[in-house]
């Protein structure tokens, strides 16, 4: 990248530029990158925001490899909880973007001020959120923004973007539509105007969902048995191929095997007597026999 490393030489982009390009260049066939165009855009972005652009670019290239980057990025999440004497709690953690984003949909409404009189400071207000959204009855929405050709897994679209500026997978934004959180999408056309703002979210009415925790009792993976209190309503037939939404064709899913489902590549289907079935995805993604989901 002779112009590049020149413009980084002149001081016109800097380090951090230059290695973001060259790591999404390994992501084209040779000779298709454009050096030019990702250049021009190093120049007039920080390197937060050029990190977007070729991660954006990266999606287009590699849908599958992003989602599998994604799913890794997961394995890491973790939340380490450290009760004091006195009845205190300390703990620490990291999430993944989409895990990140969720979190922060919850709490950011309920950490805004309160009034002229609220003199708390933000991480006192963030800390009184997190108990809040986990003890109350909060509706989380979650607004992400895409192309119509993130929406429909078409090859060479970027990447979704969620409100707090994380990219996500076109198979993540399928997994949060089927039964994640409350999902708001805005949806570009290749200009970036948009052309549609609304709900995605396809919901049981209560008396449905009510119907379908009768019928299944519980997380309906087998081996699992948790309860309906903490399960997503799975859609058996991606929304997109325009399935109904229905008792008939939902079932209980708790969220780690609700993922498994949808970016594990597992199948679950269900038998003529009513048992539910898994068929794992082959090649097997798991390391080890201890790494195997319960079924």
């Amino acid at each position: 990248m002779p112009r590049s490393v020149e413009a980084l030489e002149r001081g016109e982009i800097g380090f951090g530029h230059l290695a973001l390009m060259v790591d999404t260049a390994s992501f084209y066939r040779e000779g298709s990158f454009d050096e030019s165009a990702f250049l021009e855009k190093a120049r007039e972005q920080n390197v937060t925001e050029f990190r977007k652009t070729c991660e954006h670019a990266r999606h287009a290239q590699d849908p599958s490899g992003f989602a599998e980057a994604e799913r890794e990025r997961h394995e890491h999440r973790f939340l380490k909880l450290s009760p004091q004497e006195d009845g205190a709690l300390m703990f620490r953690g990291w999430l993944d973007p989409e895990g990140g984003s969720l979190l922060r949909s919850a709490l950011e409404p309920l950490a805004r001020r309160s009034g002229v009189g609220d003199g708390r400071t933000r991480e006192q207000r963030l800390a009184d959120a997190l108990v809040e959204a986990t003890t109350g009855d909060h509706q989380t929405e979650l607004v992400v923004t895409c192309t119509l050709e993130t929406l429909e897994g078409r090859a060479g679209s970027p990447a979704a973007e969620t409100e707090w500026g994380g990219l996500l997978s076109g198979e993540s934004v399928e997994r949060l539509v089927c039964g994640g959180a409350s999902l708001r999408r805005l949806v570009l056309d290749g200009d970036g105007v948009v052309i549609d703002f609304g709900r995605r979210r396809r919901l049981l009415s209560p008396q449905a969902r009510r119907a379908l925790e009768a019928r299944d009792k519980h997380c309906v993976w087998p081996g699992c048995d948790r309860p309906p209190r903490w399960c997503d309503t799975h859609h058996r037939i991606e929304w997109r191929k325009g399935a109904p939404t229905s008792v008939e064709e939902s079932a209980l899913l708790c969220g780690r095997h609700h993922r498994l489902r949808h970016d594990g590549g597992w199948q679950l289907f269900r038998t003529p007597g009513g048992r539910w079935k898994t068929i794992s995805p082959l090649p097997p993604r798991w390391s080890s026999l201890a790494d195997l989901p319960a079924g």
